[in-house]
């Protein structure tokens, strides 16, 4: 391996690669391909292509922080992150299902600790800590630090987590649409506009001419400074 090569990470696909350079030719030293190595895990996680089921949920306001101890235990976290917390342990809405508290070391938990640890620590193939979680309320994004000063080679008596909430892109695309100063008849043909109708198909589900409709549509894209239904769809696309 020289200064002029490539860096890749099992798994990864032949285009997902970062060609590393530098001046000169001296070949790396086996620390610098150790530590190379090392992160391979980090940047193939940020060159990974979104699939269907990432791009079937958006970011939400609903986030926290909570704290854990190395067995996976929630040692402090405020109503915001317990609440999120449950709803993202007890996937079923049964009321007769066994329902998860806080109360005890969390498996989940403790392996996102573990891996935090086998990440700092440098583990060939390593990906980084972060651990993803689905429930009926949308999927759970949780990413694991040190909670406290260290510098990767040991360990801190407890872990910081963030966990954030991302809703289903139609739900939050309903969200956004119903926030904005509209009337209720220019909301729903942005709804129904995203659906990719065409004016007959519009007029049918409003219940109106499709000359109405076509009224309602040029008044809506000004209100929102647009020109075109592409121009809608993008800044009303949830993030």
């Amino acid at each position: 391996m020289r200064r002029d090569s490539l860096l890749s990470h099992p798994g990864s696909c032949p285009a997902d690669r970062v060609h590393l350079s530098a001046a000169g030719d001296n070949p790396f030293m086996p620390n610098e391909i150790t530590r190379l190595e090392a992160i391979a895990g980090f940047i193939a996680h940020g060159m990974r292509r979104a699939d269907v089921a990432e791009h079937a949920f958006a970011s939400s306001n609903d986030r926290a922080l909570f704290v854990a101890d190395l067995r996976g235990a929630v040692r402090h976290a405020g109503p915001g992150a317990q609440h999120l917390l449950t709803m993202a342990l007890n996937p079923s809405q049964s009321p007769t299902a066994n329902r998860r508290g806080l109360g005890s070391p969390i498996p989940e938990i403790a392996q996102l600790r573990r891996t935090l640890a086998a990440a700092a620590s440098g583990e060939l193939a390593q990906l980084p800590p972060v651990l993803r979680l689905w429930s009926p309320w949308g999927e759970f994004v949780l990413r694991a630090y040190w909670f406290g000063p260290t510098d990767g080679t040991e360990q801190t008596r407890q872990i910081g987590v963030t966990i954030e909430r991302r809703v289903p892109r139609a739900l939050a695309f309903r969200e956004r649409v119903e926030s904005l100063p509209l009337t209720a008849c220019e909301k729903q043909l942005c709804l129904l506009l995203a659906r990719d109708l065409g004016s007959h198909k519009l007029a049918d589900k409003m219940g109106l001419a499709s000359s109405t409709v076509i009224t309602h549509q040029r008044s809506l894209y000004p209100k929102l400074g647009v020109h075109s239904r592409t121009e809608l769809f993008r800044a009303l696309e949830p993030t």
